[in-house]
C-alpha cells in the first residue's frame, strides 16, 4: 500500500474515532446553575459556559423583566443536544435559574402618569388605587406606560385600565389597575406633634392634601386660625385639626398679679391688680384694682399684663 494509502485510512479511522471535530466542540460547555439576562431571548450561550460557535444561538425567550424561571435536567440536555453541545446533566436534580433585570416603575411613577392620563392639568386631584403596583421594565428602556383599555366613571370618579411597562416585549403581560380620581383641597396642620402649652408658630404649619369628599366637618382651613393657638390635648404630626382642638395659651391666671395699663389720647396710667380669671392674648378678663378695689373688665396684653383701652373716649376708672 502506497504511503498517500496509509495516510487516508489513518485519517478515516481518527475521523471515525472522535467524529467531526468542530470549534463549537473544542471545549467542554459548563453549565451555569444560575442566569441573570437584560434581553427578550435566551441564548445557549447564557446557559453554557465554551459553548463555542453555539453561544448566540437563541435557544427560548427570557422571563418577563423582574421575573425568573427554572429550567430542569432534561429540558437543558435536549437543548443542549439541540445546539451541538456535547453535555449531559450529572442527575435529575440538576437546574438553572434565569432571572431578568429590570428596572422598576414605583407606585408614585404610575399614580403620576395615570393622573396625566385621567385628568390633564388639574392640580387639584390625585390618584388613589385599590391595591399596591409596581410594573418592571427591561434595562435601559422608556419608563412611560401604555395606558389601554381606560374607563372612568364621570359621578364617582372610579376608574379601570390596563397598563403595559414594556412596549413591543412579547414577555411583558398587561397589568390591570382599578381606583379612583380624588379631588384633593391643601389644608394647615401641625409639621411636628404638639402638646398643651407649646404655642403654634408660622415654622409648626404644614400643608396636606385632603379628600374633599372625607374632609372633616368643621375642619380648620386658614392656617392664621391656628398660629398663636395651643393644643388642648396633644397633637399628632399632620392631624386634622377642629377650632375645639385648639385654645389661645394662658398668659393670665386666676389670682396672678398683674399690671393695669390705661392707654388714651396723650396719657399712659398703670396700676397693680389682681387677676379674677385665666386669659390669653386678647381676651377679656375681669381684675381688680388693688388700690382701689374696683373691679374692672381688662385685655390681657402679654404675660402679667392686661390693657384698658379708650380712645376718644373718656378714661374709665382706675
Amino acid at each position: 500500500m502506497s504511503r498517500s494509502s496509509l495516510l487516508r485510512v489513518a485519517l478515516a479511522a481518527l475521523i471515525a474515532m472522535w467524529g467531526s471535530v468542530t470549534p463549537a466542540l473544542a471545549g467542554s460547555p459548563e453549565l451555569r446553575p444560575v442566569v441573570s439576562v437584560n434581553t427578550p431571548d435566551l441564548r445557549i450561550g447564557d446557559l453554557f459556559a465554551d459553548s463555542g460557535l453555539h453561544a448566540g444561538e437563541i435557544v427560548a425567550a427570557a422571563p418577563a423583566p423582574g421575573t425568573r424561571i427554572v429550567l430542569d435536567a432534561s429540558w437543558l440536555a435536549a437543548t443542549a443536544q439541540a445546539h451541538g453541545l456535547a453535555w449531559q446533566p450529572a442527575s435529575d436534580a440538576v437546574t438553572t435559574e434565569v432571572t431578568r433585570t429590570a428596572s422598576i416603575i414605583d407606585q408614585g411613577e404610575i399614580t403620576r402618569q395615570l393622573l396625566a392620563a385621567i385628568a390633564p392639568g388639574n392640580s387639584d386631584a390625585k390618584i388613589a388605587l385599590d391595591s399596591r403596583v409596581r410594573l418592571y421594565v427591561p434595562v435601559g428602556t422608556d419608563t412611560k406606560l401604555a395606558i389601554d383599555n381606560l374607563q372612568v366613571d364621570p359621578m364617582s370618579g372610579r376608574f379601570n385600565a390596563d397598563l403595559r411597562a414594556a412596549a413591543g416585549d412579547s414577555a411583558s403581560e398587561p397589568v390591570h389597575v382599578a381606583g379612583r380620581l380624588v379631588n384633593v383641597i391643601q389644608i394647615p396642620t401641625l409639621a411636628r406633634p404638639m402638646v398643651p402649652g407649646e404655642v403654634i408658630a408660622a415654622a409648626d404649619i404644614a400643608w396636606i392634601a385632603v379628600d374633599i369628599a372625607r374632609l372633616p366637618a368643621g375642619q380648620v382651613m386658614d392656617a392664621r386660625d391656628l398660629i398663636g393657638r395651643t393644643p388642648r390635648r396633644p397633637v399628632r404630626a399632620q392631624e386634622t385639626l377642629r377650632p375645639v382642638d385648639l385654645e389661645i395659651p394662658v398668659l393670665v391666671h386666676r389670682n396672678d398679679s398683674v399690671l393695669i395699663v390705661l392707654e388714651a389720647p396723650g396719657m399712659t396710667l398703670t396700676a397693680q391688680g389682681k387677676a379674677l380669671e385665666d386669659g390669653g392674648r386678647g381676651e377679656m378678663i375681669r381684675v381688680v384694682n388693688i388700690q382701689s378695689n374696683r373691679t374692672i373688665d381688662a385685655t390681657v396684653e402679654a404675660a402679667g399684663q392686661v390693657g384698658l383701652a379708650a380712645p376718644g373716649a373718656p378714661p374709665p376708672v382706675l
